[in-house]
């Protein structure tokens, strides 16, 4: 940890302090530190692997690509060499999974439209940006492309037979051919949209000005048929 706050303090360029753990996976993770002048932000590291170094490079980019929306934390400060990011403090307010948890039901089915909203909202907001998302992505590259591992749908996809023959039930005639054609809307396209990559209900928070996403590992341009699907029968590959 004192390794973590020394590197942010360095990309930041003022000391950091009083380190809090907030979680994080074995993805990443997530600090509150204090800065001198009594405020709080956010550091967010990730491990010296092929995923971390996708993970930066995405975190990084969609936070920089989203500074002018509103829509997630800012990024202060970026260290390639660390490997983490130094993002502002949205507080500690409830997530869409705390409400839809905890209910009650009104509050639940409220959030859950205001986070759909939003999610259609940041997509209309960046529609047409491919190109700069891109440029941010490449300026944040920590790591060959040659190495990146498969996009997560495609490896979901992958899965498909080997879990099929695991339960002991034959695969449908065309199995292959199917699964082809749901890969097939990882292609660009015309009809692409951004996302932050993973918008399960706990990597959000519910603020005074509404719905703010908080996990931009994954953030791409993808099939708007992917975030359409998505919201029309969420979070059904979360916990």
């Amino acid at each position: 940890m004192d390794d973590v706050v020394a590197a942010a303090s360095a990309a930041l360029g003022m000391a950091l302090s009083e380190p809090a753990k907030l979680g994080g996976s074995d993805r990443s993770a997530v600090l509150r530190c204090r800065r001198p002048d009594g405020g709080a932000v956010m550091v967010k590291s990730y491990p010296r692997t092929v995923l971390g170094a996708e993970s930066f490079t995405a975190e990084a980019a969609g936070l920089a690509f989203t500074a002018e929306s509103g829509i997630g934390p800012r990024l202060l400060a970026a260290s390639p060499q660390a490997r983490l990011v130094v993002m502002s403090d949205l507080g500690s307010g409830p997530s869409l999974a705390d409400v839809l948890l905890t209910g009650p039901a009104d509050a639940a089915a409220s959030a859950l439209l205001s986070w759909a909203r939003a999610c259609g909202d940041l997509a209309v907001a960046s529609a047409g940006r491919q190109d700069e998302l891109a440029r941010l992505t490449a300026a944040h590259r920590i790591a060959p492309t040659a190495g990146s591992r498969d996009h997560w749908l495609q490896h979901r996809l992958g899965e498909i037979p080997a879990l099929l023959a695991g339960l002991k039930i034959p695969a449908p005639p065309g199995l292959g051919v199917d699964l082809a054609e749901v890969a097939s809307i990882l292609r660009p396209g015309q009809y692409e949209v951004f996302s932050p990559g993973d918008i399960c209900p706990d990597n959000n928070l519910l603020t005074a000005g509404g719905i703010r996403f908080i996990d931009y590992e994954s953030a791409e341009f993808h099939s708007g048929f992917l975030e359409a699907g998505y919201l029309s029968m969420p979070f059904s590959t979360c916990w």
